[in-house]
């Protein structure tokens, strides 16, 4: 597996062939609403507003051949997945608006964390910073290691950032999601609670019929867009570099989290 960043570093060597592949992961932003000033909708929005996600992802993936924007927190290869959602198109004026509506302070200064080896996070942290700055919000960078990042991420009572980048890969099943969202679940790192929307999920784990649990789903994909609490960045491939010795990647077939679903399809010419 290798970074894009590091694609035409090893094209250029002529030693690697390519395979690209839909991860199944989102790429993220989360609000952390353990720090007061995060409990603000309408700061949250702002934030969204002020990002140009096209240019986002371009710029941290270095192309849209590696990722592409995404518009829900389920992703493509989920049961349910809807575009019909809001979807915050950058708009620098409702993104003052909201700002301006939220109360929050002049010269609003948020931490962003992420994982200090993850050249895309950094990338992403980097245009989220100098995009925030065009509505007057100080984004202070929190580059960690992985190790610190996934402590403070699971202590329920963090405040260490109001921002922090991720990714994750959850399957085809929605009820899988339920950890990162319900309200009182280690890995909700948004610390987000809202009752009803328990509700919804407890709901759409029982019901049997497919159109009655597609709408529960839908109405879940819409809350989260609403009340902003996840900001999904991209979906994005995998990019595995292989050396050219060897060959049959594509009758082992492609797979997430596995890269390969057989390795005994793998030969070497």
């Amino acid at each position: 597996m290798v970074d894009p960043q590091d694609v035409n570093r090893l094209k250029n060597t002529g030693k690697f062939d390519f395979v690209v592949y839909p991860e199944g992961r989102l790429a993220y932003m989360t609000f952390n609403q353990n720090v007061p000033v995060m409990k603000s909708k309408e700061l949250r929005q702002a934030i969204a507003y002020a990002i140009n996600k096209d240019e986002l992802t371009q710029t941290a993936f270095t192309s849209l051949d590696y990722a592409k924007p995404a518009t829900s927190f389920l992703t493509p290869d989920t049961l349910y997945k809807t575009d019909d959602v809001e979807q915050y198109t950058f708009d620098l004026q409702k993104a003052k608006e909201r700002l301006k509506a939220s109360g929050a302070p002049d010269n609003l200064k948020l931490r962003l964390a992420y994982v200090n080896t993850n050249k895309t996070q950094e990338s992403m942290a980097l245009y989220i910073q100098q995009a925030l700055k065009g509505i007057g919000v100080n984004v202070e960078l929190m580059p960690l290691d992985s190790n610190a990042m996934s402590q403070r991420s699971l202590d329920m009572n963090n405040t260490a950032w109001e921002l922090n980048l991720g990714g994750y890969i959850m399957g085809s099943e929605p009820d899988g999601y339920k950890s990162l969202f319900m309200s009182n679940e280690a890995y909700n790192y948004a610390h987000y609670k809202n009752p009803q929307f328990d509700a919804l999920w407890d709901k759409g784990a029982v019901e049997t019929d497919a159109a009655k649990r597609a709408d529960i789903y839908k109405q879940i994909q819409q809350i989260v867009a609403n009340d902003m609490t996840y900001y999904p960045i991209a979906y994005t491939n995998a990019t595995v570099a292989v050396d050219k010795r060897f060959g049959g990647t594509q009758e082992a077939e492609p797979k997430p989290v596995y890269l390969f679903q057989d390795l005994s399809k793998i030969y070497q010419k």
